[in-house]
C-alpha cells in the first residue's frame, strides 16, 4: 500500500443533503447513485452496505470516469461515493460537498501494482 485516503459521499451544493457532514445509510433512499465500474470493488461495498441496511436505492450511471461522476454530481443529477483525493479541491472551491456515511467502511487503500516481465502492447507479446 502506498496510500490509505477516505472514501465519502459527494452531493451538489444544492442537494437535500449538503451541508451535512455525516449522514446515515437511510439518508440515502431514493436517491439515484453514481457509481464507477459495475465490477470494481467500491461499488460492491456500496451496493451490499444499502442492502443490508434494507435502504432503497437506484444505480443510475454505472463504468463511468471519477470526472464523469464529479460533473454529474455537481449538475444534480444524482450522488456518488469517491475517492476524497479526488474531489479535494471541488469540495474547497465550494462546487461539490463531502460527507461521511455511517455503515460504510470509509477506507480506501491506493496499491501499486508493476508487471513482472517485458511490456507486452495488445496482446501480442514482443511489442514494444
Amino acid at each position: 500500500m502506498i496510500l490509505q485516503d477516505e472514501l465519502v459521499l459527494i452531493t451538489g451544493n444544492r442537494h437535500r443533503l449538503a451541508g451535512s457532514k455525516q449522514v446515515r445509510l437511510t439518508d440515502l433512499a431514493g436517491e439515484l447513485l453514481i457509481v464507477q465500474g459495475s465490477k470494481s470493488m467500491l461499488r460492491e461495498r456500496i451496493v451490499q452496505a444499502l442492502k443490508e441496511s434494507g435502504t432503497p436505492f437506484s444505480l443510475g450511471v454505472e463504468n463511468i470516469a471519477i470526472e464523469a461522476i464529479k460533473r454529474m454530481v455537481a449538475e444534480g443529477l444524482g450522488i456518488g461515493f469517491v475517492p476524497l483525493m479526488c474531489v479535494r479541491e471541488e469540495a474547497a472551491r465550494g462546487q461539490l460537498d463531502t460527507l461521511k456515511v455511517d455503515g460504510v467502511s470509509n477506507k480506501w487503500n491506493l496499491w501499486l501494482v508493476r508487471q513482472r516481465g517485458p511490456f507486452t502492447f495488445g496482446g501480442s507479446p514482443g511489442v514494444h
